[in-house]
This record gives C-alpha cells, sequence and structure tokens, in this order.
C-alpha cells in the first residue's frame, strides 16, 4: 500500500448509523412542532450544532431552545438508539489487515468526544486506532480541513501520505481540501481486505 496512515470517519463510515441519527434529528424535530417530515432533515458529517443552526432556518422553527439544547437533545434521542448501532461489513477483517501491514490507522470524527468513546469501548475500536480526533479537539469541523490535518500531525505524517474513508460529502470536501486521497463509502459500501489499495 502506497499509504502509510489510513484515516476513518465514524458516522456512517465504520459505523452503520446515519439512519439513527436521522431518527433522532426527525425526533426532536417533531417535538419542535414540525409535521409531515418527508425526508432526513440533517446534513451528514457536519455536526450536531452545524445542523441545528441549518434546520432552525430551512424550517423557521421558533424555539428557546439553545443550539446546545439541540444537541443535547438529539444525542439522547440517539443514544435510546445505540444497541441498533453496528459497524459497516468487513470493517473489522479491513482495519485488522492495514495494521499487520503497518499501516498506521485513526479516527477523524465531527462527532464529540463522549459519544465517539462510548463507541469505541462499544466495538473496541481502540485496537485499531493509534489517534483520535473529535470535534472537541478543533476550532472547526468538516468541512474545514482542521480535523484531518490535526490528525495527521498526530500520526506523524504528511497529508500526502493519508488515505481517507469519508461517506460525507463535508468530510469529503473536507479530506481533499487537506490534500489526501479520499474514498467515498456509500450506504452500500462493504470494506474488502482482499482488494488492491
Amino acid at each position: 500500500m502506497k499509504h502509510k496512515a489510513v484515516i476513518f470517519d465514524l458516522d456512517g463510515t465504520i459505523l452503520d448509523n446515519e439512519h439513527l441519527y436521522c431518527q433522532a434529528f426527525m425526533a426532536v424535530i417533531r417535538n419542535l412542532g414540525v409535521k409531515n417530515l418527508e425526508k432526513c432533515p440533517h446534513t451528514r458529517g457536519i455536526g450536531l450544532k452545524s445542523n441545528w443552526a441549518k434546520i432552525l432556518t430551512e424550517f423557521n422553527i421558533q424555539t428557546h431552545l439553545s443550539l446546545a439544547d439541540l444537541d443535547l437533545a438529539t444525542q439522547a434521542a440517539y443514544s435510546k438508539l445505540i444497541d441498533e448501532v453496528t459497524l459497516r461489513a468487513g470493517f473489522e477483517a479491513f482495519a485488522t489487515d492495514l495494521k499487520n501491514r503497518g499501516v498506521k490507522l485513526a479516527l477523524a470524527t465531527s462527532n464529540y468526544r463522549d459519544v465517539t468513546n462510548f463507541v469505541i469501548q462499544k466495538f473496541q475500536l481502540d485496537r485499531f486506532f493509534e489517534v483520535v480526533v473529535t470535534a472537541n479537539d478543533v476550532e472547526k469541523t468538516k468541512p474545514d480541513p482542521e480535523t484531518f490535518l490535526l490528525t495527521a500531525q498526530k500520526l506523524g505524517v504528511t497529508p500526502a501520505d493519508c488515505l481517507v474513508y469519508e461517506d460525507a460529502e463535508a468530510g469529503l470536501a473536507a479530506a481533499r481540501a487537506a490534500g489526501m486521497e479520499v474514498i467515498h463509502v456509500t450506504d452500500d459500501y462493504v470494506f474488502n481486505s482482499s482488494a488492491k489499495r
């Protein structure tokens, strides 16, 4: 493999859980009085607060709740669904293969440290990752490249040495802006440890 490091996004990339975040957002929005939602209201990869700033404007929602309050309400709704979260097919074998080849692995997410740590413990992901960067570690989340640039710095590699796996447009843009090669993880993507990289 030509890359020294592989950086993975979390939600929607390693985890098959974007549909659960969709349900969480919709539950909170309905509690705010918005009915007849036909599709998921959130934008993948930009974090909860950025999503709520967009959603409040898009749906013209008037509420006394702050972005932080809405953030907490969404995480609370998501936490009720956490037992339904699964790893994407093939990820464990894929990550194990990379580590056995001497490739450095990192996790770079727009989610918060407490939620990320919970998931890491749930799936024992600490066996894979040398570095974990969350929204708590940066000033600007994706699509800004800061998350990926900081991850590369912590890994001790250049951005050009990194390959990124991402599901969200914001994350794809962030990785490209950081000067990294990126693979788009679609909803039906399966990690394949035997594929050439």
